[in-house]
């Protein structure tokens, strides 16, 4: 039952509304250089936002004239992350390009998406599969835009930027709850790019806004966001009796491993194969903690003999309660704080797996031609959980840093000569007694052959 149970949570967890539209400024006075669009955390752990995709809609034709896609991106918990020109204050996380189109005034759509991203293109048909939250609106009264409502918020007419609202500027704010594809709770507010939502203006108004302006709840620190899987070794040559995983905390304090669990899949069939309790361990402010086998050098803080599978597998670790965690449990992405997903066969691939834990994304392979001592995949290109584009082949460091060093290119060797020898006599019968016989090769090349 309960295997079941945390499957349909995982399945819930995946596809539920964690990210919202908070914020769209779509119309500035005079030139339109500081629009933006600004999304909220909902959660209280960071949100990757590697398949989130937004798609601004023309209402003139019901299709998308821009696609803005955010992998590579993190939101920490409770807190927002802005889309938008180079000229908005403060800095957006997100700085659109200066060829992408600008917001259009209006009736036009933004719709925020959590799907495969290579679904969304330019010019493609308005569509709510994978929707998560969206915003009908308009600069302009009484223009409906009916082939975006009806798809993007059904029941739900077009939202209106009343440019003379305010006399420096305004925008469209969320200002009376956090549920997605509900537009009644926007309204025309003072700009606040990257912070808490002034919903304290009276039409006409043109005073600065207070300094704290409470519309969400304060952020809580979410215990699991400063601890990444860093190194994964899952095969070494000949026995596999020396791989690890090692986590790095990124944080300035020291990281209490309360809560942590690490669990191991099998990418046959999506069912942990063994699961690790951390509770009691501690890293160190930026450093580091392995688990591993009694032979890894240096010595692994959680001694741990389970062979790690060579796959195509995972690796997962969770905040959570450990009772949750238990051999033969199904993937599941609840209480996530990083994956990894690797194989030493290429172009093998564990599509389930993946799925659940790092939907859209590919498997991580460990070469083990890369290095002939030993090898390991690291991360190498970011802090980001669940991302594994992050991660290459390198050089194990258990308990180090990561050696992400291009390794180094073999040298080309020359081409092997096969010798031209070819059979030239066979003599394999002789008068009487058969003590005569034999073959006879010839070298038809210029040198000798041993």
């Amino acid at each position: 039952m309960l295997p079941t149970l945390l499957s349909l949570l995982a399945v819930l967890h995946t596809v539920s509304s964690r990210v919202i539209i908070n914020e769209l400024n779509a119309d500035n006075p005079r030139a339109d250089d500081m629009e933006y669009i600004e999304l909220y955390n909902t959660e209280n752990y960071p949100v990757n936002l590697n398949r989130h995709v937004v798609v601004l809609y023309n209402g003139a034709d019901d299709t998308a004239y821009d696609v803005i896609y955010l992998r590579g991106n993190t939101i920490p918990p409770r807190g927002y992350f802005v889309i938008g020109s180079s000229n908005v204050v403060p800095s957006p996380d997100f700085v659109l390009p200066q060829n992408s189109n600008s917001f259009q005034n209006g009736p036009d759509g933004v719709a925020l998406y959590f799907a495969n991203p290579n679904d969304f293109t330019v010019g493609m048909s308005v569509t709510a599969s994978g929707l998560e939250d969206a915003i009908v609106y308009s600069r302009y009264t009484n223009r409906p835009a009916d082939g975006l409502t009806s798809v993007l918020t059904p029941g739900h007419g077009v939202v209106h930027e009343d440019e003379n609202f305010n006399g420096l500027d305004e925008c469209l704010s969320r200002c009376s709850g956090t549920d997605p594809l509900n537009t009644s709770q926007f309204q025309v507010s003072y700009a606040t790019p990257g912070g808490q939502n002034n919903c304290s203006l009276t039409q006409g108004a043109t005073v600065t806004p207070p300094p704290t302006l409470v519309t969400f709840p304060p952020p809580t620190p979410a215990p699991g966001s400063n601890v990444v899987i860093n190194e994964v070794n899952s095969d070494n040559p000949g026995t596999d009796d020396q791989e690890y995983v090692e986590l790095l905390n990124t944080g300035s304090t020291p990281a209490n491993l309360n809560g942590f669990v690490l669990v191991y899949y099998n990418g046959a069939d999506d069912t942990a194969y063994t699961v690790i309790d951390l509770s009691g361990g501690t890293i160190p402010s930026n450093g580091y903690f392995t688990i591993g086998s009694s032979n890894v050098v240096p010595y692994p803080d959680v001694v741990s003999e389970s062979m790690i599978q060579n796959g195509p597998d995972a690796v997962a670790l969770y905040y959570g309660n450990a009772a949750d965690y238990f051999v033969g449990m199904t993937a599941s992405r609840a209480n996530l704080v990083d994956a990894v997903l690797y194989t030493n066969r290429l172009g093998v691939t564990a599509a389930s797996l993946v799925a659940t834990l790092a939907p859209g994304q590919e498997l991580v392979y460990e070469n083990a031609a890369a290095i002939a001592e030993d090898e390991s995949i690291s991360r190498c290109g970011g802090l980001h959980g669940v991302t594994l584009s992050e991660f290459q082949v390198t050089r194990p460091t258990p308990g180090g840093e990561n050696n992400c060093a291009p390794l180094p290119t073999a040298s080309p060797t020359s081409p092997t000569v096969v010798p031209e020898i070819i059979i030239n006599e066979l003599n394999s019968d002789t008068p009487g007694v058969d003590t005569e016989e034999f073959i006879e090769l010839y070298n038809k090349g210029s040198s000798n052959v041993d």
